[in-house]
């Protein structure tokens, strides 16, 4: 286990300064000062994808982020989980199927994972493939069930004092919005990114804290005792051993049928082998069995996310209500005979590129001289691609673009000779489609201002 990547700094604003774990570590790891710590609210926010069609609802996902000292203590006992769970996870057999906020797959990442059931599926002659998620995952979680699992990973009948004090904290978790201390401090985004930390007094931030304070149950409809927030690494630990049962139930039945079972969160894959078409039906009926045989789990596949493939010698088709032939997982699509990105990642990328070029063109034209180009290089073309080259003034390059993901893509998929990849004929124009942007804007802008 590497130990050096326990702890992450972010430099986010909170109620309390931006801490160096190194300060911190005698304190984290004392578990009677832990107990006994009084942990601040969440910030909340709503991220919010953009609705794919007309009739569509956008979709929505609710984060909560800890203030830094309490991120530490959970990622501190988050790792401690993570190990206990590793060792129930190799007990019941399922140690490959939960593949997200594990501390055993050092430089994996969702390329490799989606690589593996990819390269599975491709050497089957006939494989039923069915793709689901969980609705409001989170939201769902049973307190007492949850409790009971941590018993069982823990090998304890009751929680060790300093897990039951993060447990207790994250089960009644208390939030404020984000948005209610913009307009309380009648600051903007970037103004509030400048800050140190949000209220200089405890005497302000408790006199804000009683009229804007949220409590977890008002967040889903109201329920007492369900429900987790999504965000912090804790939850992310939790949500494994939450699922312990279900992975080892489902997992038993696939690979009693020489398949592969994969659950990243609260999305799953399932690649059965199978002789003839009709025997998906065999198989759905089981895992739709499976997934609710568990009393208190309280866990809801969304049916409307639900995908089932029939992959036949390089080909793959749509069965039940599944309209396109094309399996999309972990960010990739594979249409049985090559992988690509996922269209919706590739049009987030090139939106965001044309959104910068479009500042910088105007930026250029108002102030009479190039502005932001370095840094939209860096950023967005093969320029910053390479995280080891510091060429590009004005940017981290420490972790690469978009562009250095793809490219890794790439290489990897490539390693499979049962089909071909088409990354790099995805991105291999952005440079010429960044340069005419920068025309088209710079042109429109010079029009726009010189009269």
């Amino acid at each position: 286990m590497n130990k050096r990547k326990i702890f992450k700094y972010k430099p986010y604003v909170h109620f309390d300064s931006r801490k160096n774990s190194k300060d911190y570590k005698v304190k984290i790891s004392n578990r009677d000062w832990v107990s006994s710590h009084g942990f601040y609210p969440f910030i909340h926010y709503e991220i919010i994808n953009p609705k794919k069609f007309k009739q569509s609802e956008p979709k929505k996902r609710e984060i909560y982020y800890s203030a830094h000292l309490d991120r530490y203590i959970y990622q501190f006992y988050a790792n401690e989980l993570n190990t206990y769970y590793n060792k129930i996870a190799k007990e019941y057999g399922i140690n490959r199927v939960s593949i997200a906020y594990r501390n055993i797959f050092n430089g994996k990442s969702n390329i490799h994972f989606a690589k593996e059931v990819i390269d599975f599926i491709s050497v089957q002659e006939k494989a039923y493939v069915y793709i689901a998620d969980f609705s409001k995952f989170f939201d769902r979680l049973d307190h007492s069930y949850l409790k009971e699992k941590l018993y069982d990973v823990l090998k304890c009948d009751k929680l060790p004092k300093e897990h039951y004090a993060i447990f207790k904290n994250i089960t009644n978790f208390t939030y404020i919005n984000r948005n209610d201390i913009l307009e309380y401090k009648s600051i903007n985004d970037k103004e509030y990114n400048k800050l140190d930390k949000i209220f200089e007094t405890s005497k302000e931030f408790k006199s804000f804290k009683k009229k804007y304070l949220k409590k977890h149950r008002d967040s889903y409809e109201g329920k007492k005792n369900i429900g987790i927030p999504q965000g912090s690494s804790i939850s992310a630990v939790y949500s494994n051993i939450y699922m312990i049962d279900f992975d080892k139930n489902i997992n038993n039945y696939v690979t009693s049928n020489k398949g592969m079972y994969r659950r990243y969160c609260d999305d799953i894959i399932i690649v059965i082998p199978i002789c003839d078409d009709e025997e998906y039906i065999k198989h759905t009926e089981k895992i739709d069995a499976m997934r609710t045989s568990i009393p208190k789990l309280n866990v809801v596949i969304n049916d409307n996310k639900t995908s089932k493939f029939i992959y036949n010698q390089g080909k793959v088709i749509g069965v039940k209500h599944t309209n396109k032939n094309l399996i999309n997982y972990l960010g990739f699509s594979f249409d049985g005979n090559s992988v690509k990105i996922r269209d919706k990642s590739l049009f987030k990328y090139y939106k965001r590129m044309y959104r910068k070029a479009t500042v910088s063109s105007k930026c250029s034209v108002v102030l009479n001289r190039k502005i932001f180009r370095k840094k939209l290089y860096g950023i967005y073309s093969h320029l910053g691609a390479n995280p080891k080259h510091k060429k590009i003034r004005g940017v981290n390059n420490k972790h690469g673009n978009f562009l250095t993901y793809a490219y890794k893509a790439h290489d990897v998929f490539k390693e499979n000779s049962k089909y071909k990849t088409n990354i790099r004929a995805q991105v291999k124009n952005h440079w010429k489609k960044m340069n005419i942007r920068l025309k088209e804007a710079d042109l429109y802008y010079r029009n726009k201002y010189e009269k």
